[in-house]
């Protein structure tokens, strides 16, 4: 027979194997656990993230479209760039409204993990839509037989549509709309002198080509300016925004800085653009040099040069003789722009 000392070793014995053995899979259960939050939530996280840039890539190039489609499918007030009188004039479609819905967040996930175990799940991100407004649009001109150019439109202020992410597993985006351009910025999580960087993703309505007249060839240069005239601005929360474009009146030839009509042919065009900073510069020298090349401009008809210093983008159109032999057309269309908050229900 076993004494009672005995038996009393056997059940502490046991005892400490079921401690042990709980011990053991609690570990196995938060090691497992670790793996996942360490690796999987990251990837699933970053994959959120691209989904949604990339849908906000879709919205910007689908916005630029819009807008765009407002001023073509207007009766412009002259029918032409030369200011002759059109038949269509008098009638406005300034009533006519784009309305289009962004979301400023990552979505939080759906389902069990998401609802239930929400440490499991990635981080939302967050975004942010606002207006920047310290940007301007200037276009001088050097007349025949001038030697030095003269301002004939200032802007004084190209505002910019922006969305800025603030991703938590994917590079830092931030798209903005200025002038009927879209541009991309982002930020490389490595760092490095180039982790920021400024692309063109839609060129604004600007085009440089030739035209024959008389049996020769002028240089022409076209630009649409695309005017924001901002009512609501600073507009930053997890839930969507409604951005309103109206057209206000029917594209118009812009009155011009020195008060008088704007001529037909210059010798020389030049368009200046101030960024928000050097970045943004150099975007700008993209658009300008893709707006050339387009169409095979010749080289010799144009400079494009970016002053980083200054945060300055420059174009300057010549033509094949250099004096009065460039044509400058240009049309403005200004939009009254709004930013409100929607309900989270509204797609």
């Amino acid at each position: 027979m076993q004494s009672h000392c005995n038996k009393a070793r056997e059940h502490r014995s046991d005892g400490i194997s079921e401690v042990v053995g709980f011990v053991i899979i609690l570990g196995v259960m938060v090691a497992g656990m670790s793996l996942y939050l360490t690796y999987a939530v990251p990837v699933q996280g970053r994959e959120e993230e691209i989904k949604v840039m990339d849908s906000v890539r879709a919205w910007f190039v689908d916005y630029k479209s819009g807008v765009d489609q407002l001023w073509l499918n207007s009766p412009l007030a002259p029918a032409s760039f030369d200011g002759e009188d059109s038949t269509l004039h008098g009638s406005t479609i300034g009533q006519v409204t784009l309305r289009n819905v962004i979301d400023t967040g990552t979505v939080r996930e759906k389902g069990f993990v998401g609802r239930y175990l929400p440490l499991l799940a990635p981080i939302p991100a967050s975004a942010e839509v606002s207006i920047r407004s310290n940007e301007f649009l200037t276009i001088e001109v050097r007349p025949e037989g001038a030697t030095d150019p003269e301002k004939v439109y200032d802007s004084k202020v190209a505002p910019a549509l922006s969305y800025s992410s603030h991703n938590n597993y994917y590079l830092q985006q931030e798209y903005f709309y200025q002038l009927g351009g879209v541009f991309l910025r982002q930020w490389d999580m490595k760092g490095g002198p180039n982790a920021e960087r400024v692309t063109l993703i839609a060129s604004p309505p600007l085009s440089l080509h030739l035209v024959e007249e008389g049996g020769e060839f002028k240089t022409t240069v076209s630009f649409v300016i695309e005017n924001l005239d901002v009512t609501t601005r600073g507009i930053g929360s997890m839930s969507p925004i409604r951005v309103s474009t109206r057209l206000k009146e029917d594209p118009a030839i812009p009155p011009l800085t020195s008060g008088g009509p704007l001529a037909r042919t210059y010798s020389e065009v030049i368009l200046t653009v101030a960024a928000a900073d050097d970045r943004a510069a150099e975007a700008w020298g993209q658009a300008f040099s893709r707006a050339a090349t387009r169409n095979g401009f010749d080289p010799g008809y144009y400079t494009i040069s970016v002053d980083p210093s200054q945060n300055l983008a420059r174009l300057s159109v010549n033509g094949p003789t250099g004096e009065n032999d460039v044509y400058l057309e240009l049309l403005e269309a200004n939009f009254e722009l709004g930013l409100e908050n929607v309900p989270t229900m509204i797609e």
